[in-house]
């Protein structure tokens, strides 16, 4: 049965809340160390990294295609894609880390990444 309802194109804002600057800034502790790369078992923290991410792209109503806030620095990877999505991304980045007021200054991490 066809419909006459007409669909409506929302674009989605993230808002940034504090409790996602809390999480971004956990994220970025977690990464500073390296312990994103290895599981609790090994002395890491991967599944509590995982975790942020997860609740981070839910808090600021990313869509599961969009990369992490925590994993974007700069250009996107030549075998991108979709570049827009990490463009949008990085401008979240840099929201988040002015929301981090000052705790956090871009290239502490990632910079050789």
């Amino acid at each position: 049965m066809p419909t006459t309802r007409t669909p409506i194109n929302r674009t989605s804002h993230a808002r940034i809340s504090p409790e996602a600057t809390a999480l971004f800034e956990r994220g970025l502790d977690i990464q500073s160390c390296g312990d994103d790369d290895f599981w609790e078992a090994d002395g890491g923290k991967r599944a509590e990294y995982i975790e942020i991410n997860n609740r981070l792209h839910e808090m600021l109503n990313l869509k599961p295609w969009h990369p992490s806030p925590l994993d974007v620095y700069g250009e996107p990877p030549a075998d991108d894609q979709h570049p827009e999505y990490w463009r949008q991304m990085v401008k979240l980045r840099a929201a988040l880390m002015a929301s981090t007021e000052g705790r956090w200054v871009e290239g502490e991490i990632g910079a050789d990444d």
